[in-house]
C-alpha cells in the first residue's frame, strides 16, 4: 500500500537521500541533513499542486515494512501532469512491487489529482526501469543526448510518457 511519510520513516528517507548510488542518478547531488528530512516530513502533507511534489511510502500490508517510495514531482495543475520516480530497497527488487506501485499511483493520481499524464526520465543504461515503464504502457517519446552527468561522464536520458484514461 501507499501512505504519506511519517516521522518513523526519517531514518530510511535520510539513508536514501544520502546514498551515493541513488544520488548518482538523481538531479539532487548534495547530502541532506536529518533536520531537512524531518522538515520535509512535517511539511509534506500540503497540496501537491501548491508544493509541486508528493512522496508516498510503499509499504507491505502484511508487515507494514517500507519497501520503497514513489515521488510525483513537477506536479502541474494546469496541464494535469507530473513526473514520476520510483525507488525500491535493493533486496525488494524483482518481486513485482514496482509494477504494483506504478499501477496504484496511476489510479490514485488520475482519480484524486485528476492527472492526465505521467512522465519519467531514465538515465541510460537502465534496462530494468525501461522494461518496467514499457510493460506499464509508457511510450518512449524521446532521447536527450548527454543530458545527465554522473562521475564526470555523460549519459543519454530517455523520456517516457503515459496518458492516463
Amino acid at each position: 500500500m501507499l501512505r504519506s511519510p511519517e516521522m518513523a520513516d526519517l531514518a530510511i528517507i535520510y539513508q536514501w537521500e544520502n546514498d551515493s548510488r541513488i544520488r548518482a542518478v538523481s538531479e539532487f547531488r548534495q547530502p541532506v541533513s536529518a533536520f531537512a528530512v524531518e522538515q520535509y516530513i512535517l511539511s509534506c502533507h500540503t497540496d501537491p499542486f501548491q508544493s509541486g511534489q508528493i512522496r508516498l511510502m510503499a509499504v507491505l500490508k502484511s508487515s507494514v515494512a517500507v519497501v520503497g517510495h514513489v515521488d510525483l514531482f513537477e506536479v502541474n495543475a494546469l496541464h494535469r501532469r507530473a513526473g514520476i520516480g520510483i525507488l525500491l530497497e535493493p533486496e525488494e527488487r524483482g518481486k513485482g512491487y514496482a509494477t504494483e506501485i506504478l499501477s496504484m499511483v496511476e489510479g490514485w493520481g488520475s482519480e484524486h489529482l485528476g492527472l492526465h499524464q505521467l512522465w519519467c526520465q531514465i538515465a541510460l543504461p537502465n534496462p530494468r526501469s525501461i522494461q518496467l515503464f514499457t510493460h506499464a504502457g509508457y511510450t518512449k517519446i524521446g532521447t536527450l543526448k548527454e543530458w545527465f552527468r554522473s562521475n564526470k561522464t555523460w549519459a543519454d536520458t530517455v523520456i517516457m510518457q503515459k496518458i492516463l484514461r
